[in-house]
């Protein structure tokens, strides 16, 4: 095993590594874990190095993972923030046990406004919104409150904000959404802009009906205005295809 590490890095070579971590008993995976210790970061931001990683992490028992998880420890932020380092950072969260996540996680919540905002992080966040225990999505959302209007014009902020709108609690809900409509004209900016207008699209999609209709009569009175832009559109599309506009409160 001692070519796993070079084999690791080249194209085809980590499919044949990859191929023996599925098929090895649980003795020889512990052995070839051993010859990938020291070069565990480095595989994990290499293209082809991070698929023997994850495949380590989806095969491997977990008790295997220790050293593994262990290596990344004051670096997971950093991986969050790598195209390929966030991957492997959703599969630890995904398939390690309690005590590998919550170290990881520790790391993530300590940084999660850097990585809200971040091209790869804001997929870490979103893999917690939506596989999360509840007090980690809680974590998460406090770190949005009291900034969701901006961050729902970010260009990678704004699927958390989505995806979050999407997972909270209903408390929770309620709590971003008022945010964003107690204010008409901060509804209307984000009705026209390019990533506001998906995060409003998911409120619809989301709140009870009490918050479509208070949504529906800020947004009514602007319809005239608001069909001269684009991205407003795809909103008024969306109150349409629910017959919202049809409702009989207006």
């Amino acid at each position: 095993m001692r070519n796993v590490v070079p084999l690791s890095y080249d194209l085809y070579g980590c499919r044949v590594v990859q191929t023996a971590i599925q098929n090895l008993p649980r003795s020889l995976q512990a052995a070839l874990l051993s010859e990938l210790e020291g070069s565990i970061v480095g595989l994990i931001e290499d293209e082809n190095g991070n698929h023997v990683i994850q495949k380590c992490v989806e095969y491997m028992d977990s008790s295997l993972l220790d050293s593994l998880v262990g290596s990344l420890q004051g670096q997971v932020a950093e991986l969050c923030v790598h195209p390929f380092g966030c991957r492997v950072i959703q599969r630890i969260l995904e398939h390690c046990n309690q005590t590998q996540v919550d170290g990881v996680l520790r790391e993530v919540h300590f940084q999660s406004k850097r990585l809200i905002k971040d091209q790869y992080g804001n997929y870490v966040i979103q893999y917690i919104l939506t596989h999360g225990w509840p007090g980690d999505k809680a974590k998460v959302i406090g770190q949005l409150k009291g900034c969701v209007t901006s961050l729902a014009q970010h260009k990678y902020a704004s699927n958390v904000v989505e995806k979050a709108i999407e997972c909270a609690s209903i408390p929770e809900r309620r709590s971003l959404v008022s945010e964003i409509i107690e204010d008409d004209q901060t509804l209307i900016n984000l009705t026209k802009h390019p990533f506001g207008n998906y995060v409003l699209q998911r409120i619809l999609e989301s709140v009870d009906v009490g918050n479509q209709r208070l949504l529906l009569s800020r947004l009514y009175p602007h319809l005239g205005t608001l069909k001269k832009y684009s991205y407003a559109r795809y909103v008024i599309g969306k109150m349409e295809m629910q017959h919202m506009l049809m409702m009989p409160y207006i």
